[in-house]
């Protein structure tokens, strides 16, 4: 998405803003949190993590508040921890933006996760997390990662929300494997790779069903991310280009999107909505 000289790039002539990440904390946290070491031989004894990432994205929307004074459409996208934290922090950009059309793309971060890592310490908890709490409520530490989306949607109708993933994404099946092993037990599969399949299309089930302003492109294969990949657009396994899919997402405006959204659509590759069976 960032080659600004492509003519199939429906954001090549965009003002960015890009936000790194390296906290550990899906641009969510807001704690200084030691941890100790359960025997990795690369780490000392016990270590500090800055676990800042929300309080890095206030400073930089201050930033944008002070310097971009009043956008026509606002995209707010992150790939793998930035999709949380797209999804997490939009609504602090559609607050300060009430005028702007406001699209969120959610990039390989489906929230398939344990309640236990949600709701531990060590854990999600660890990071003081700094959701909205207009929409989680206080704490608003209790809200299971798969309703983060669904739940910001809710509360924003006349945004438009979306997300992408591969139907057996190594990164985020790698995740959710160490998640059942550490914070388990997860879902009733052994299998972490079916697991998370099986809980991925669910979720994107419940979204598309219970959102109007919502909608998906499931791909196949197993990559993870694609905003910054070359795949951006040449990906065509739902029937559709993907850079053709977010653009119609893009010219899409006013009101839920409605149960038709014009050519902006759930979209998958064959057979991709069905989950996977176990053995």
């Amino acid at each position: 998405m960032f080659d600004q000289a492509n003519p199939a790039n429906p954001v090549k002539d965009w003002s960015f803003v890009y936000i790194p990440y390296c906290t550990g904390d899906i641009h969510t946290g807001s704690a200084t949190q030691q941890y100790f070491n359960a025997g990795n031989p690369f780490l000392p004894p016990s270590y500090t993590i800055q676990h800042r990432g929300f309080d890095n994205f206030m400073v930089v929307l201050d930033w944008i508040k002070n310097n971009i004074d009043a956008p026509n459409s606002i995209l707010v996208t992150g790939s793998s921890a930035g999709g949380y934290g797209a999804t997490a922090n939009f609504p602090y950009v559609a607050d300060s933006y009430p005028n702007a059309h406001m699209y969120v793309l959610a990039d390989a971060s489906q929230g398939v996760t344990t309640p236990a890592f949600d709701n531990g310490t060590p854990g999600r908890n660890s990071w003081n997390p700094q959701l909205p709490q207009w929409i989680f409520g206080t704490p608003p530490t209790s809200a299971p990662s798969a309703e983060l989306l669904s739940r910001a949607a809710a509360a924003y109708p006349r945004a438009k929300i979306s997300q992408f993933t591969t139907t057996l994404d190594d990164v985020q099946v790698a995740f959710y494997g160490v998640m059942k092993q550490f914070y388990g037990p997860g879902g009733s599969c052994p299998n972490p790779a079916v697991d998370w399949n099986q809980q991925m299309i669910g979720t994107l089930n419940t979204y598309a069903s219970d959102s109007n302003n919502f909608r998906y492109y499931l791909a196949s294969g197993t990559y993870h991310t694609i905003m910054r990949s070359p795949l951006f657009y040449t990906e065509n396994s739902a029937g559709i280009s993907y850079s053709s899919w977010l653009a119609s997402m893009l010219s899409n405006r006013g009101g839920t999107g409605g149960s038709g959204g014009g050519d902006w659509q759930n979209v998958a590759c064959p057979g991709c909505t069905t989950a996977l069976a176990y053995p």
